[in-house]
């Protein structure tokens, strides 16, 4: 009887564990899914809207600037060249130098006097985010 028992509590486990949505995590993110059936669907759906003739509710519009500062734009840059060259030869090219003009932020590497090699240069528009250029010299 104690092993019917035992049995039955792991196969409940299991069961238990089987139906417990899985997460995906990441020390910099936390935890976060991946959008799959009707999540997916939903996001796909808006995703279309948006591309072709919804553009209410947005604000992601000419005139707004959604990067209002050198900071928020170095935080929109690392993650993407950390991806791209490697955050040690990204961070080894602080401090940044940010030049902020009317609807870009041109952001670039420095080294100092004695190092050698190139350095990375971003340019992103403050309205959307986009990225325009991404390039490190040799």
């Amino acid at each position: 009887m104690k092993n019917y028992n035992k049995i039955i509590c792991f196969f409940a486990l299991l069961l238990i564990m089987s139906c417990t949505k899985k997460y995906n995590v990441s020390p910099d993110l936390g935890s976060y899914t991946v959008a799959s059936g009707s999540g997916k669907e939903y996001a796909e759906k808006t995703l279309n809207e948006v591309l072709t003739t919804n553009k209410e509710h947005n604000v992601i519009q000419p005139n707004n600037v959604i990067i209002e500062t050198p900071e928020t734009a170095i935080r929109v840059a690392e993650p993407i060249l950390f991806g791209i060259y490697g955050e040690k030869n990204i961070t080894e090219q602080r401090p940044y130098k940010v030049s902020d003009f009317k609807d870009y932020y041109v952001i670039e590497g420095t080294l100092d006097r004695h190092s050698m090699g190139g350095t990375f240069l971003i340019i992103i528009k403050k309205n959307n985010g986009e990225i325009i250029k991404i390039t490190h010299g040799k």
